[in-house]
């Protein structure tokens, strides 16, 4: 275990395929470059609520489970969990920034708060959790 080639000995590579698939695509859906400006066309609004707003939300929300269930955080360990809402809301902080230099693109402190909203889905049912498990 002394070289940082065990994993890929071990197989513990293959438990990285989802949430590395799930990076990939909301990646390649960030950065390719819209018709009609910032927004998809024909996905505008929604009961009032910008639906590319709500794509954010379960992006990220897909992308922090993909990333707990392949480390398989108990509700407990609220530091690892801590950890992996900081990287996701850091990785859509950095695909906001890369739209910068992408023509029809633009950074969208909105699309960063619906991130975070995303991200911090995964700490949500650790609390329901442990209340549950406490007052059970």
């Amino acid at each position: 275990m002394g070289s940082p080639l065990w994993i890929l000995q071990t197989n513990h590579h293959k438990q990285w395929i989802a949430p590395l698939c799930c990076a990939v695509i909301i990646l390649i859906a960030s950065i390719i470059p819209l018709r009609g400006g910032g927004h998809a066309v024909g996905i505008d609004t929604m009961f009032e609520i910008r639906m590319d707003v709500v794509l954010h939300i379960i992006g990220y929300a897909v992308l922090a489970w993909t990333i707990v269930n392949t480390q398989r955080f108990t509700p407990k360990n609220g530091r690892d969990m801590f950890i992996v809402i900081i990287f996701v809301i850091a990785y859509g902080i950095g695909i906001e920034g890369l739209q910068i230099m992408i023509p029809a693109r633009q950074l969208s402190f909105t699309d960063i708060l619906a991130n975070t909203v995303g991200a911090t889905s995964i700490y949500t049912r650790s609390v329901f959790d442990v209340v549950t498990q406490r007052y059970h």
